[in-house]
């Protein structure tokens, strides 16, 4: 029978015309499903595979996105799945935008199609750069495709353009691709954007409908409608959300924090950790661009750790021992120290005869210390930042009261902030450990320092534009790089008003980042240079005025453009961060409702952290130091054998998981799960096992080749008047070899055995490196017999594979293969299965998706293995979670404990020398063998199957050892 959730009879009429569109669709029909949400999300796939999600939302002047969410407590009453479907877009200024949005099946030549209708009212007047309906595609589903808009057409780009394809009002659009094909029918002329959304870093095509810059009144209803076709026909159905308790789908599982000592579990006999930490010298960085002890040049050394923040790392001694022993079992080499100053500094501001914070609470350092020693006596390193979120108040910058501050962006531009950075750090980093009798400047246990975490400037550019210091060092920097208004003015052009003098301060810093003007190409060179400036102003002070010993960097996330390595040639190492699944806030940050992707990594090309490859500048160690596949995404569990394998892949030099704790409550005893916290989700805690096998103890190979966007000082000196993201279209290469970014002049020639690629600024950058497309890309990599021409490396269609032959990303399968002689396995949907060949893995899902691995932990390849650990994730949630649709992208309620595992098997063949002799046992959590699993044996293949159901309670951890 047809559902009809809302009905406006002149969509039928419209539809009927769409059998005119000029579409060119794929050679054959895929079968397009598409299924509505409660908050009015149609998601659509083609032949069961995500093709794009239709949401709700709207751009505030500012550019910043309000998406829209379900109606509060709608979500409480089970008989309004089948209603209209209402939803509210919050956080805009003084308004709310309440909705509904109707579905419902139409006909278009003579096969079922989807007709939608959304209605806004705002509760106040509002001004929006944008309210709409946008659909969203993965690159590799939609370029090369093709688009048709009321008979204007062209071809969705392989390469990063302009981001405009089409802006304008149409009846009628189309859009085809290998993937699928769609066709958009409008009654009445509808404005609609196409636009490539990677010059700001994303890996989207974006279709967005409905209404462009203008002010909405108060109570005034605005409408959007449309019918979605697509050529065989487009089925509709009620997406209806999970309910997840226990019982045959949802086991319980029992969660133990600690590691029993020599269990399968206890990594710490691998050697893993050389304490205790400073043993063998300071951390350095050495020539070739990797980390080294100063006692053992020779030896490149690499780091994997976790987060602390707030109460976490602030414990009773005995805890803190605890805890260290419990990191140093799970594995862990490094630590990081952060969001620590608010419960140093008792949450206070200093004054301006003391800045820094107040007085420290006496017994917050004590833990401190004893923590830091702690870890050092296990060979455990640190790292950590001199601002993150310590308060700092206006007046304490000299500053009105009630005047809105960042601190971020004070301390370049304020003197009375850098006085602030500075007093602060000072007093931490000449504080003596009792403990250890050493100046945390000096401790070689706090290798590594960053000035102020996740500070780049164009970050909280929306914050600069409104700081008058800003617009200040703005013209002094102006008026230093044209010699006269009149040199200025030659290079602008008509982009200096009349009355705009650097020299009288009156030049105005551009509203926002996004375009493609002079006045902007100067802004991001300002920044530039104003974070290489500030960089060494803090360096100076640290190492000639403090003596500190430890590694520094900077600016380690979001927003990056070529121009900024110009500040991170100075730096010892390089970081960066990186999230998957990280949620975005619907009715205020870090408050329920919360959003995330939850898609397939692998048939998205597995984009996580591909960006930061090209952070890195070779010839200096690269680290990511926070970076995590974030809960409650039902992917996280590939995220360990993601993460591990990318960072081996591309020999980086530390990665830390973010987080282990936020709160000293979830170190002591189990908590539910949380977004990002390993103590409190034993799924993503099993699944860092597989990054700490593969890339700590390198078990998966580093790349044999390197390539660099070589990038001269002068050509960063003076960029085109469109400067790219950092991180090029084509960064899916960073799954195939070793990919980053060279700074070269005259005392850093370009590292050898790296192949340059040419940036292409000033004179031909058209054909740089920011233009190439995958084809001009696979084509180079040919040319410079860099990936092994035998691997069937296909961009389009996110299939990727490692030079080294240990990884294959199968995209449109949504499957992921490691195959390497210590640890194997991968990522496998229902019935599908992860074939090894190379270590005698071979792997058959069933029931639900997993992520399955087979690690030796005696040092040697599996097939000659005496000790293995099998890993079988499917997903976990807490008790009660609450999502508002079954794709479990909108949480609204966390819901408590017991953790409950989802139910599923795999059948798991190894081939083992004498597999005859060898017994499986399940494990708890903590290591504990519980039960002993069957198995079956034909010739060297042992055979057993992993079921998350067991007696007791869920089981995700196999041992395979002799009796």
């Amino acid at each position: 029978m047809p559902i009809r959730l809302r009905f406006r009879p002149h969509l039928l009429a419209t539809a009927l015309a769409l059998a005119m569109a000029p579409t060119l669709y794929a050679a054959q029909a895929a079968k397009v499903e598409a299924t509505v949400a409660m908050n009015g999300t149609l998601e659509i796939t083609c032949d069961s595979r995500p093709f794009t999600v239709l949401s709700i939302g709207a751009f505030d002047p500012a550019w910043k996105h309000f998406a829209a969410t379900v109606v509060r407590g709608a979500a409480d009453k089970p008989e309004d799945v089948d209603a209209d479907k209402r939803f509210e877009i919050l956080g805009l200024d003084h308004s709310v935008i309440a909705g509904h949005a109707g579905f419902t099946v139409e006909a278009v030549d003579k096969l079922p199609a989807v007709g939608a209708t959304y209605a806004f009212t705002p509760s106040a007047d509002v001004s929006l750069n944008s309210l709409h309906v946008s659909a969203d595609f993965d690159v590799a589903s939609l370029a090369g495709g093709t688009w048709n808009a009321d008979g204007k057409s062209g071809i969705f780009p392989t390469a990063a353009g302009e981001p405009p394809l089409f802006d304008g009002l149409v009846r009628k659009l189309s859009l085809s691709s290998v993937v699928g094909s769609l066709a958009f029918a409008f009654a009445e002329p509808t404005h609609v954007l196409l636009q490539d959304n990677r010059r700001w870093g994303g890996q989207v095509f974006s279709v967005r409908i409905g209404y462009p810059k203008r002010d909405y009144p108060k109570d005034k209803p605005v409408d959007i409608g449309f019918v979605v076709s697509a050529p065989g026909g487009m089925s509709l159905a009620i997406d209806r959300p999970p309910v997840v308790a226990a019982g045959k789908d949802w086991i319980p599982l029992t969660l133990d924090l600690d590691i029993e000592p020599g269990s399968a579990l206890d990594f710490s006999r691998m050697g893993l950790q050389d304490g205790p930490a400073g043993s063998h010298g300071r951390v350095v960085a050495r020539a070739d661009g990797h980390f080294a002890f100063a006692n053992d040049l020779d030896t490149p050394r690499r780091f994997y750790g976790v987060n602390l923040c707030f109460t976490a790392q602030y414990l009773a001694h005995a805890d803190a021992d605890r805890l260290a022993e419990r990191l140093m079992r799970l594995g862990y080499n490094a630590l990081r120290v952060h969001h620590y100053e608010g419960e140093l500094v008792g949450h206070k501001s200093g004054t301006l005869e003391h800045p820094g914070g107040a007085d420290w609470v006496p017994e917050k350092i004590d833990q401190l210390d004893y923590l830091l020693a702690a870890c050092a006596k296990r060979g455990i390193y640190v790292t950590t930042d001199l601002y993150v979120s310590r308060p700092v108040s206006p007046e304490e910058l000299g500053l009105a009261t009630g005047t809105p501050i960042d601190f971020k962006i004070c301390v370049p531009v304020l003197p009375a902030a850098w006085e602030n950075w500075r007093a602060f750090s000072q007093r931490l980093l000449t504080h003596v450990n009792p403990y250890n009798g050493l100046r945390w400047g000096d401790d070689p246990a706090l290798a590594w320092i960053a000035m102020i975490n996740e500070g780049n400037f164009e970050n909280y550019y929306a914050g600069i534009v409104k700081m008058p210091q800003w617009t200040t060092a703005w013209n002094a920097w102006l008026a230093t790089t044209y010699p006269d208004r009149a040199a200025q003015l030659k290079a602008w052009g008509a982009e200096l008003s009349a009355t705009e003098d650097a020299s009288k301060g009156t030049v105005a810093l551009p509203p926002r980042l996004g375009d493609a003007s002079v006045r902007t190409r100067d802004c991001l060179l300002f920044l530039a240079v104003t974070e290489r400036n500030m960089y060494q102003r803090m360096t100076t002070f640290l190492r000639k005025d403090l003596g500190c010993k430890a590694l520094f960097t900077n600016t380690s996330s979001w927003w990056n453009r070529p121009t900024n390595q110009m500040a991170r040639a100075l730096y010892d190492y390089v970081d960066d961060h990186f999230y998957v699944d990280h949620p975005e806030f619907l009715a205020g940050d870090w408050r329920l409702p919360s959003r995330n992707g939850n898609r397939n990594p692998m048939s998205q090309g597995a984009p996580g952290g591909r960006n930061c490859a090209f952070t890195r500048v070779y010839g200096k160690p690269f680290t990511i130091t926070e970076f995590n596949y974030s809960s409650p995404g039902r992917y996280r569990g590939v995220g360990g054998l993601l993460g591990g394998a990318l960072a081996a892949l591309q020999d980086w030099d530390g990665i830390w998981r973010f987080a282990y704790s936020h709160n000293r409550d979830d170190v002591l005893a189990p908590h539910a799960m949380d977004y990002f916290n390993l103590s409190a989700d034993p799924l993503n805690q099993a699944a860092d096992r597989a990054a700490l096998l593969l890339f700590l103890r390198r078990d998966l190979a580093p790349a044999r080749h390197h390539v660099a966007i070589a990038m001269s000082v002068a050509e960063l000196g003076a960029p085109p008047t469109s400067i790219p993201v950092l991180s090029p279209s084509w960064n899916w290469m960073a799954w195939i070899t070793g990919v980053g970014t060279a700074v070269i002049d005259e005392n850093h020639p370009l590292p050898k055995d790296v192949a340059a690629m040419a940036l292409g600024w000033p004179a031909d950058t058209a054909s740089g490196a920011y233009a190439m497309s995958n084809e001009a890309c696979m084509a180079w990599l040919k040319a410079h017999d860099v990936p092994t021409l035998d691997q069937p490396t296909v961009p389009a269609t996110n299939d990727l594979r490692s030079e080294t032959r240990e990884l294959w990303i199968d995209g449109q399968h949504g499957r992921l293969t490691i195959d390497t002689p210590r640890t194997a396995g991968g990522f496998a949907a229902n019935g599908e299965a992860v074939k090894a060949a190379g270590a005698g893995v071979d792997i058959a899902v069933a029931g639900v998706p997993a992520t399955v691995f087979v690690s030796s932990l005696d040092a040697q390849p599996i097939r000659a293995s005496s000790h293995l650990l099998v890993t079988h994730l499917t997903d976990l949630q807490n008790t009660g979670v609450r999502f508002g649709e079954a794709a479990a992208t909108t949480l609204l309620d966390w819901g408590k404990l017991p953790h409950l595992v989802r139910a599923g098997t795999a059948e798991i063949k190894i081939t083992l020398k004498d597999a005859a002799s060898f017994k499986v046992w399940g494990l708890t959590s903590s290591g504990k063998r519980r039960d002993t699993v069957a198995t079956t044996v034909a010739g060297d293949v042992l055979t057993f199957t992993a079921d998350v159901t067991a007696a007791d309670g869920a089981r995700m951890l196999y041992e395979i050892a002799k009796p």
